[in-house]
């Protein structure tokens, strides 16, 4: 993930980019590297316990953050 903030825009993967305030483009940041932690213990086959609910948590808050983002001004 990639965040420009001069340009207000936060660029995911190379595939999507949008406009972003700075503060929810550290959130996000946060967001993506929590959902990323989780989807690497699931891959290696660690004990799933309570993970499917903070996952569900960590993408209720993303979609959440990016519906209620208004655009970063120039």
């Amino acid at each position: 993930m990639q965040v420009q903030h001069a340009a207000g825009t936060v660029s995911v993967d190379g595939w999507v980019k949008f406009a972003c305030q700075p503060r929810s483009a550290a959130l996000l940041r946060l967001l993506r590297e929590k959902f990323d932690n989780l989807l690497a213990q699931r891959l290696d086959g660690s004990p799933v316990t309570n993970r499917s609910k903070e996952a569900r948590r960590v993408i209720k808050a993303t979609v959440k953050l990016l519906e209620n983002e208004k655009p970063a001004k120039p």
